[in-house]
């Protein structure tokens, strides 16, 4: 999917997650209820992963906060005057961490991930098991 992400949330930054064995397959904008920015993920071992990005609340902080619940993962943080909330159920937790912590990184420099952590990513979708969906 092409898109301007900055104009459908100005200041979000969207990931290509191919090095994870993700692709691009849904975005969705809502600006006129709750200015919320959706981008889904989907991998060809049944992963799954969700990307909200919205205004920045008070109390987020810039690290990486984890909640998990059973099979369900998802970890929070705040870049600049945005909070950003990735999701995944059924995916290897270490996998779902480091893709966590690149999403998190390129959010707040804006830019791809350096070849180091596309490196890292494929390595980590090679030895992981295929997700739980």
């Amino acid at each position: 999917l092409l898109a301007d992400y900055g104009e459908m949330l100005p200041g979000a930054y969207v990931p290509d997650l191919s090095a994870a064995g993700l692709t691009l397959v849904h975005a969705e904008s809502r600006p006129r209820n709750d200015n919320l920015l959706l981008v889904g993920y989907v991998g060809s071992r049944g992963c799954k992963v969700s990307l909200l990005v919205a205004p920045a609340g008070s109390g987020l902080g810039e690290a990486l906060a984890d909640h998990v619940e059973g099979l369900r993962l998802a970890y929070t943080w705040r870049s600049a005057s945005l909070r950003y909330v990735i999701l995944a159920e059924g995916m290897d937790g270490a996998r779902f961490r480091l893709i966590a912590e690149t999403v998190r990184r390129t959010s707040r420099q804006h830019r791809p991930a350096d070849q180091q952590t596309r490196v890292a990513l494929k390595t980590s979708r090679a030895e992981s098991r295929p997700c739980l969906a």
